[in-house]
């Protein structure tokens, strides 16, 4: 496999990691009560979790 390869795999992990946490974070939010705090905190724990497997 080529380094573009690699790449775009990471990528893909990453765009993963950062469409699914607001979406966690929504689902959390509800069970806390409170979505707006639910969807902040699953974008910020998206975003991080998306940057770190797409690194892996």
């Amino acid at each position: 496999m080529s380094d573009e390869e690699d790449d775009q795999i990471d990528l893909n992990k990453m765009a993963l990691g950062i469409a699914f946490g607001p979406l966690l974070g929504a689902a959390l939010g509800l069970a806390l009560g409170d979505i707006t705090i639910g969807i902040t905190f699953g974008m910020v724990l998206g975003i991080f979790l998306g940057v770190v497997w797409g690194l892996t």
